[in-house]
């Protein structure tokens, strides 16, 4: 067995990687873990992570030092679906992305908590605070400068987005469109 083989099974078991459902065909597949196969030699972990994380929440990223195929992991199944159909196939630094469902069971334990949206975070109180502090130190926009945004989670508020939003510069109004219901239009 040579030093890089080694190294790199050390890793994925301390990544808490379960190597032996890899070993023997799956009976059933992830529905939230994804392989990423046909990865140039050295690709950065950011890269994938951020390739990914456009299409929802992450859990784990692992890819060993050198490796040629990472492992995703998801929160949700339909986020997964959706990255796996976006990316399957696509160009990445020149080859194209393999993807393959893991088998069930990639991890020795399922995904940790996810992280808490920022909702649940604040109170109520501090979020009325911080909107009035916000309004009482807007300043005119300059012309041009509204971006919209688009793929927002359904849980999404609008002082969310400010506060996402806010980290980078002053945000002047922060407003979420929705449509309205059309069977609910002209009852009372």
């Amino acid at each position: 067995m040579n030093t890089f083989h080694f190294n790199s099974r050390a890793f994925l078991e301390e990544q808490g990687v379960a190597l032996d459902a890899f070993s023997r065909p799956p009976s059933s597949r992830s529905k939230i873990v994804i392989l990423v196969k046909n990865l140039p030699a050295f690709t950065k972990i950011e890269e994938i992570r951020d390739m990914f994380a456009k299409h929802g929440e992450l859990g784990r990223v692992v890819l060993p030092h050198n490796g040629v195929t990472a492992i995703v992991e998801f929160y949700e199944p339909t986020e997964a679906r959706a990255a796996f159909r976006k990316l399957a196939y696509t160009k990445f630094h020149g080859t194209p992305l393999y993807l393959e469902w893991a088998p069930e069971g990639a991890f020795k334990e399922g995904p940790g908590p996810k992280p808490p949206k920022i909702e649940e975070v604040l109170s109520e109180e501090k979020e009325e605070q911080e909107a009035v502090e916000v309004e009482e130190t807007l300043v005119d926009p300059e012309p041009n400068s509204t971006i919209f945004v688009k793929n927002l989670n359904f849980d999404t508020s609008d002082l969310a987005l400010r506060e996402h939003f806010g980290k980078i510069g002053q945000i002047y109004s922060a407003t979420i469109a929705t449509k309205k219901d059309s069977k609910r239009q002209g009852n009372f």
